[in-house]
């Protein structure tokens, strides 16, 4: 099973943070929003891929 929280952690602190987004209610909702459950279940293993 996948660790999507750890994803949506690793996302925000590879890729929003050092985007230079700062205002804590948008870093909230990236940490607390699941991308996975807005994607095909077919392409959840990419919901947090930067490349994507």
């Amino acid at each position: 099973m996948t660790d999507y929280a750890t994803r949506r952690t690793m996302m925000v602190d590879t890729q929003i943070r050092p985007s230079d987004v700062t205002k804590f209610p948008i870093i909230s909702a990236m940490l607390s929003v699941p991308r996975e459950n807005f994607v095909p279940r077919n392409k959840r293993e990419a919901a947090y891929m930067g490349d994507n």
